[in-house]
């Protein structure tokens, strides 16, 4: 019963806790490169979380549109 329950909370952010992961190993993996290629990193995966967001958002009905 405990595990059913903490596995059903886990199992609702899963897609977004694998997200979170890749985003942080990659923009790690550039960090390996030196700093500016980290911070390039942090940069491209902003934007790209940023691009997704506003994409969910315009797909979404309801609001003040």
């Amino acid at each position: 019963m405990l595990f059913t329950r903490i596995f059903g909370a886990i199992w609702r952010y899963f897609d977004v806790l694998c997200y979170i992961l890749g985003v942080s190993c990659l923009v790690g993996f550039g960090f390996c490169f030196g700093l500016k290629w980290g911070l390039l990193a942090t940069a491209i995966a902003l934007f790209f979380v940023a691009y997704l967001s506003e994409l969910i958002a315009a797909n979404s009905k309801g609001g003040d549109n």
